[in-house]
C-alpha cells in the first residue's frame, strides 16, 4: 500500500528536473514504511515475549524489515 501511494505521488514528477523532490518523497515513504514494519514487528514480539526463541524471532523480523526496505528502494529507483 505504501509503495502504491509513493508510485502515485512520484508519477507526477519529472525525474530529470525534480530529482531532488523525488529523493525527498522516497525518503518520506521509506521512513513511513519502516515505522509501520517496526510497529508490526513489536506487536509480534509482544505476543511471543514468553517464547523460548524470542531472540530468533527478533533477529528474523529485523532481517525481514531490512529486506522489505531494500526491495522498496530497488522498486523506487527503477521508476
Amino acid at each position: 500500500m505504501i509503495y502504491d501511494d509513493f508510485r502515485r505521488d512520484a508519477k507526477s514528477l519529472d525525474r530529470q528536473t525534480d530529482e531532488n523532490v523525488f529523493q525527498k518523497l522516497q525518503g518520506r515513504y521509506m521512513k513511513e514504511l519502516e515505522k509501520q514494519l517496526h510497529r508490526a514487528a513489536e506487536g509480534l514480539v509482544e505476543e511471543h515475549t514468553g517464547d523460548r526463541d524470542i531472540g530468533t524471532l527478533q533477529h528474523e523480523l529485523a532481517r525481514q524489515i531490512s529486506y522489505l526496505l531494500s526491495e522498496f528502494l530497488v522498486k523506487a529507483k527503477s521508476m
